[in-house]
């Protein structure tokens, strides 16, 4: 600035003055609309965020690792239930449709807050993920690897029945949930759904995320003409972020519970419903 005012008259075109701001380090971004869900814990960026909501109060345990459960789960699912009714109605009249969420909290519930802003709501939702942000509106890729596990009955004996459907994607749950529904939910049939190696870099990025997300969907959606369950158990081991993008397609789909890992080799517990 000071050479700016000893030097002559300059005049910059605005291409030329935006490059220099961008050499001076001055350049600031557009902020993005920020939706902040606190569960696990209280996060900072609530207070600049666009609309938060603090769920902190409805988890047994204090520390953060010990918060995989409510205290009160008609009343937690109540209040979570009413807070995205809230959110989804100020928001949209507040004319914000494409926003980050962040947390933290735990897969059910950035499932639940993707599928509360669908993309049949008219939502695009976006999380930060291990390579940068995802985003509901990125285009898949042709990487559609997903290995869908049916159970070994007819066609017949499947029909109205709940499903449990297991998607491993960063580690392979489907021993724990299958241990778990037949205790929990003996009627239920199990669909196994997992990449092929699950585990960290199971997921080669956003555009594998979102190619196997819609193959997940849509070949759920054809077995449903098919089967007409009467309800679907989900447990999901993957990034929050690729649960976002989830939720935020799972449209045309039976009424969801979502599950809470409870850190023990087939414990769950149930965590919030999606749909009626």
């Amino acid at each position: 600035m000071r050479n700016w005012i000893k030097a002559p008259r300059q005049a910059f075109t605005p291409a030329q003055l935006r490059s220099v701001i961008e050499n001076l380090g001055l350049l600031v971004s557009v902020r993005r609309p920020l939706f902040v869900a606190q569960a696990i814990e209280r996060n900072l960026r609530a207070d600049a965020a666009t609309y938060s909501v603090d769920w902190t109060g409805l988890f047994q345990g204090e520390d953060p690792r010990e918060r995989r459960a409510f205290t009160d789960p008609v009343a937690g699912r109540r209040e979570i239930a009413g807070d995205l009714t809230a959110a989804r109605e100020r928001l949209r009249a507040a004319g914000v449709h494409d926003f980050e969420v962040d947390g933290p909290m735990r897969l059910p519930l950035w499932f639940a807050i993707g599928a509360n802003f669908s993309s049949t709501a008219g939502f695009t939702v976006s999380a930060r993920a291990r390579d940068g942000i995802w985003s509901s509106a990125a285009a898949p890729s042709e990487r559609k690897d997903l290995e869908i596990l049916l159970p070994a009955a007819t066609s017949t004996e499947l029909v109205g029945r709940p499903w449990g459907v297991s998607v491993s994607f960063a580690t392979d749950i489907s021993e724990d949930v299958d241990e778990f529904l037949a205790e929990a939910h003996p009627d239920a049939y199990h669909i196994g759904v997992r990449l092929p190696a699950p585990g960290r870099s199971a997921l080669a990025g956003l555009p594998h995320a979102r190619a196997v997300i819609f193959q997940l969907r849509d070949e759920l959606r054809v077995l449903r003409r098919k089967l007409r369950p009467s309800e679907l158990h989900l447990f999901l081991a993957m990034p929050a972020a690729c649960a976002l993008l989830l939720g935020n397609a799972w449209d045309r789909m039976p009424p969801t519970w979502t599950y809470w890992d409870l850190g023990l080799p087939g414990q769950y517990a149930q965590a919030v419903k999606v749909g009626n």
